[in-house]
């Protein structure tokens, strides 16, 4: 269920453990980036579009509403910021700051599935740590052009603060509508993958109904959550006609006419191949770039199976034993479905499902960090249980306690007392004569 996070027993470690873990895994995984010249070919682009532009000059890039790419915060606002800082001849630095938006939107990751999914800490280093390590992410870390984790991170932030907003009341749910579609109008100007948005926030809203709403009033909520909806898919026609109409006819066909009609061949061969990279791990690589993105060897495709696998066999189990579950498994299965749709259309690269493999990666890590705690030591489970179990063992140190009897007696019927009787389960009561009632507590192993 979508309730606040409060730390679970077991727990102890604090959230920025985690958050080190993650960055220095990331650091260890993508070091190559501060020793080989890994800049992209539209680096010098960039630097022709952006170098030493004003303020006023980099606002009016958001104003470009005809070029082919609307993506002003994603290609001038972050090389604006950086350049006040650092020169263009300084590379390590600008990797540096590139690669923290890609380590952000990992703790981002981790943010949605603690805060927002209430999940534990260590699903979320997990979920994060398949995230960062995805080989699909190769080409958009290494090479430091367009900052394309930025609507990665914007889009994860939207979606959990409008499911904050989900269980909020009030003010404070108008806020965080408010922050979540302030984010969404920000993502879709770094990157056009956030337009997918307002369909997985119905989606959301419907579920989070039927499973944490269906006691309560449908009208009110249904008329409630539309009200929250109806500015994000205000921004879609808006969009359209801001950006889309005004593209110049044919400009797209020189990357391919599947960018602008419907190509059923792209379209299909797409469809089969991008639910298949999402389930890719890395198990080995060679050096080339572009082997390392697209490799596909038995050893590869053994670990990608069998990391799908965990992850069905996991959350099968998980949902029988607490069906509540069920509305994380079907979000993150919505996100994957939802956010497919335009790479599908309109893609073809490994890159464009860097923002479907989100869904993916939350599943993975809630099903990772179910297997751990699963196969925890007893020993360690006793550690981790915290005052609640040492409550448990001294109240079995004390096995009989006397209660009077008298006080049961004046206290309840004959017919209450025996339904009581019935239903204290693990407790053995005979009576001790002279009006007590003597209690054995059955012995079971921790």
């Amino acid at each position: 269920m979508l309730q606040a996070a409060p730390a679970k027993r077991g727990q102890t470690l604090p959230h920025g453990f985690y958050l080190v873990l993650l960055t220095a895994f990331s650091f260890a995984l993508y070091w190559e980036i501060f020793t080989y010249n890994t800049f992209g070919p539209e680096t010098p682009l960039f630097f022709m579009s952006n170098d030493q532009e004003s303020f006023r000059q980099m606002t009016k890039s958001y104003t470009y509403v005809t070029l082919m790419w609307y993506r002003p915060t994603g290609f001038a606002l972050p090389y604006w910021i950086i350049e006040q800082f650092f020169n263009w001849h300084n590379l390590v630095a600008w990797k540096f700051v590139h690669f923290w938006t890609v380590i952000g939107a990992g703790y981002a990751l981790y943010w949605l599935v603690v805060r927002c999914l209430d999940g534990s800490r260590l699903a979320g280093l997990l979920s994060a740590v398949y995230f960062i390590a995805q080989p699909s992410l190769y080409a958009a870390v290494m090479e430091v052009a367009g900052f394309d984790f930025l609507h990665i991170l914007l889009t994860i932030l939207c979606v959990g603060t409008y499911l904050l907003g989900t269980r909020a009341s009030g003010r404070r749910s108008l806020l965080l509508t408010a922050g979540s579609w302030l984010l969404f109008v920000v993502a879709v100007t770094a990157k056009e993958m956030p337009l997918a948005t307002p369909g997985f926030l119905l989606l959301a809203s419907l579920l989070v109904t039927i499973f944490e709403h269906k006691n309560a009033p449908a009208g009110p909520r249904i008329r409630r959550e539309l009200l929250r909806l109806l500015p994000f898919f205000a921004v879609l026609p808006a969009y359209y006609f801001f950006h889309i109409a005004k593209i110049a006819p044919g400009t797209f066909f020189d990357s391919g006419p599947y960018r602008s009609t419907a190509n059923w061949g792209m379209i299909l061969a797409n469809v089969r191949k991008f639910p298949l990279w999402i389930a890719r791990i890395y198990a080995y690589s060679d050096e080339t770039l572009h082997t390392r993105m697209y490799q596909s060897t038995a050893l590869n495709n053994i670990v990608g199976i069998c990391g799908l696998a965990l992850v069905a066999v996991q959350w099968g189990r998980r949902v029988r034993l607490a069906p509540s579950s069920r509305l994380v498994m079907l979000l993150m299965l919505g996100w994957t479905a939802v956010y497919l749709v335009l790479p599908i259309y309109s893609g073809g690269y490994v890159w464009h499902i860097n923002l479907i493999v989100v869904g993916y990666s939350v599943l993975f890590g809630f099903a990772l960090a179910w297997c751990f705690d699963a196969n925890r030591p007893i020993p360690a489970r006793r550690a981790l249980a915290g005052p609640r179990q040492s409550q448990d063992r001294t109240l079995r140190r004390h096995s009989r306690h006397r209660i009077p009897y008298q006080s049961l007696h004046h206290s309840a019927s004959a017919g209450a007392r025996r339904n009581a009787r019935q239903s204290a389960a693990g407790l053995h009561r005979r009576p001790a004569g002279h009006g007590t009632l003597v209690v054995r507590v059955l012995r079971q192993p921790l």
